[in-house]
């Protein structure tokens, strides 16, 4: 009687492994570099979320080249609520969004805001829809300093700098800024300022004597954006949706494909991202003769 119980809980543990085991090779064949995991479900549009402050995008830029390169995916909608952000970073997304947008139409749909650098990574797609109340444009940078000099004089603490430059200390807290310092970082302003505006005249079809006396960093409503050439049509999420399906040739009302921020293996899967799964799995347990390259 024992021997019968210690077999059969042998044979089920035995047979777990082998469905287990099973359903791994089988993702394995299924999920190609060639097709994506999206593919067992049929092709459309990706939709991709910009939202909050625009500072750490590496997440979202790794979701870009998820739809890039993922074969179900035929067109991609960017939704943007941003106030903007950093420079670099905006100008980081933009760049990406272009290279996606040069292989599969890319649609942008502006919520509640997309002024500043959320304005700037939205002019990467083809078409652009706003709300009527939309805050958008807001074309122009800026910088903050804090003179705390009269603070620490009065608390008592007096900073010591040490610096191997004129200028690396420019802006610091301790101390009034001086007029060279003035002029130095309102000429790095307004080389970056120059830059957007060249961005929006290009990607918009703007000619500069009409986009400049309106890049003054003024915030508009999509309405007047639309009126000024800044966005091309008023519309919601879904007419976003439909206008990136009829740029891929897809059926109005599409599927939507959503791509997230990763989360550990386990949760992707019971999440439904299998992909992502087993690529949590492989970075885990690697096996032998199976890298990353299986699963881009």
């Amino acid at each position: 009687m024992k021997r019968a119980w210690v077999w059969g809980i042998s044979i089920l543990l035995i047979g777990g492994v082998v469905v287990i085991a099973g359903l791994f090779l089988a993702t394995l064949l299924v999920v190609s570099p060639q097709h994506g995991c999206q593919a067992m479900w049929g092709d459309g549009v990706a939709l991709l979320d910009l939202h909050g402050p625009i500072v750490e995008v590496d997440a979202l830029l790794e979701q870009i080249e998820e739809a890039r390169r993922d074969d179900a995916v035929k067109a991609v909608v960017l939704r943007v609520n941003s106030p903007g952000g950093s420079v670099g970073s905006s100008q980081e997304l933009f760049h990406a969004l272009r290279r996606l947008d040069r292989e599969k139409p890319l649609v942008a749909s502006f919520g509640m805001m997309a002024t500043s650098g959320g304005y700037y990574a939205g002019v990467a797609a083809r078409k652009i829809f706003a709300l009527p109340g939309t805050a958008t444009a807001s074309i122009g940078v800026r910088m903050s300093h804090l003179d705390a000099e009269a603070l620490l004089q009065w608390s008592g603490l007096k900073p010591e700098i040490l610096k191997s430059g004129y200028f690396k200390d420019v802006g610091a807290m301790h101390r009034p800024m001086r007029e060279d310092e003035r002029a130095l970082l309102l000429g790095v302003l307004g080389d970056m300022h120059e830059q957007f505006r060249a961005t929006v005249a290009e990607r918009r079809g703007i000619p500069r004597e009409q986009l400049d006396p309106m890049a003054d960093g003024r915030v508009m409503t999509g309405d007047a954006a639309r009126a000024a050439g800044l966005i091309d049509a008023i519309g919601d999420l879904q007419d976003a949706i439909n206008a990136a399906a009829a740029y891929a040739g897809l059926d109005p009302d599409p599927r939507v494909i959503h791509f997230e921020p990763q989360r550990p293996w386990w949760m992707a899967l019971l999440g439904g991202r299998v992909r992502a799964a087993m690529q949590g799995v492989l970075a885990q347990f690697p096996l032998p003769g199976f890298g990353y390259y299986w699963l881009p």
